[in-house]
């Protein structure tokens, strides 16, 4: 009366249970390649409202583009202590 997983039952619970692992897997991929697309899309039109911008408004570009570089750059050393070590003249 014991329900082990021997045999031919462990094989068809097995074998059910891969089918619906790749079911879920095709589904998964299927989800990714449709928001992958999506992104895509998105990105081309971000890509030339940037361009546009940049053409009509070059100094405003690089001053966002300065400013994003400051702002990686505080975000990035901000883990580091700021300790300066001066040496001694004697």
């Amino acid at each position: 009366m014991t329900d082990n997983f021997t045999g031919e039952s462990a094989r068809e619970s097995a074998n059910g249970g891969s089918l619906h692992i790749a079911e879920t897997a095709e589904k998964v991929f299927a989800r990714a390649q449709e928001t992958y697309q999506d992104v895509r899309a998105k990105a081309k039109v971000r890509f030339g409202e940037a361009d546009t911008m940049m053409r009509e408004r070059p100094y405003v570009a690089l001053g966002l583009a300065a400013f994003a570089g400051f702002l990686l750059g505080h975000i990035i050393s901000s883990g580091r202590p700021n300790v300066v070590y001066l040496k001694d003249g004697r």
